[in-house]
């Protein structure tokens, strides 16, 4: 067993902090010792040579590029390209609203157009993602739609964040399907689950969630990046960030 050599952090967890002052705000998660990002490409209100810009300056790196549904409808090379110009390996699709997802129908469009901007996603040298939340776990018209999603794009092309509590909140354990699906998951969200009943959210290390576990598995199968994410931290983001990661990085995995 060995220390984790990294933590990855969603930028998201501080979107607040971020509005007011994006570059601040990156260098107080540097000195954490964050250095890998999973970001929205324009979340930081700048185009992305901007961005890339300030990420050099203060030493971290966006590996995640996020994007929703809208960007593969229209501009989708042009967004490859802003996540490149980030410097990310992956460009990961965050969610889908729930106006296009309200039949299982939905969901074979969308892993068909999965597979088509995957391929593109390819040939720009980025590995596209699909994020999971709960909804897609559970049962809709005789059928769940994240194993539709799984079983209708291609394996080597498709690849998915698994968001570990919405995983578990589900009703999937996280490990065994990290097992199951080993090549098919290429990053993780690590965010942590509140006892029963509330099931809440709640800073990695606090809740009920055995992170150990997860990224004992989550090496095993290959995957090098994982990110920090709380939806919705209470009191100020930074300390809910710097908690998180005292927490992981010192964990025997």
């Amino acid at each position: 067993m060995a220390k984790l050599d990294h933590v990855g952090l969603a930028v998201i967890t501080m979107r607040a902090e971020v509005q007011r002052d994006f570059e601040g705000t990156m260098r107080q998660v540097a000195a954490i010792g964050y250095r890998d990002l999973d970001m929205y490409i324009y979340e930081s209100n700048l185009e992305a040579p901007a961005t890339r810009a300030i990420l050099d300056r203060v030493g971290l790196t966006c590996t995640s590029a996020r994007v929703r549904t809208t960007s593969l409808y229209r501009g989708w090379e042009r967004f490859l390209d802003a996540a490149n110009v980030l410097g990310a390996k992956f460009i990961t699709l965050a969610d889908v609203p729930f106006p296009e997802r309200q039949t299982l129908q939905d969901y074979h469009e969308l892993a068909a157009l999965f597979n088509r901007c995957a391929a593109v996603a390819e040939q720009h040298g980025l590995t596209f993602c699909y994020h999971n939340h709960d909804a897609e776990l559970a049962p809709m018209e005789g059928a769940i739609p994240y194993d539709i999603v799984l079983a209708e794009t291609d394996p080597k092309l498709v690849h998915f964040q698994m968001d570990v509590y919405w995983m578990l909140h589900g009703g999937r354990d996280p490990v065994h399907e990290l097992r199951r699906l080993a090549g098919r998951v290429a990053t993780l969200h690590l965010k942590d689950m509140q006892s029963w009943p509330r099931r809440g959210i709640t800073t990695v290390g606090r809740g009920r969630i055995d992170f150990r576990d997860i990224l004992h598995a989550a090496i095993d199968t290959g995957i090098r990046y994982w990110y920090v994410e709380e939806d919705a931290p209470v009191g100020p983001g930074i300390e809910a960030v710097r908690s998180a990661y005292t927490y992981l990085s010192g964990l025997d995995v």
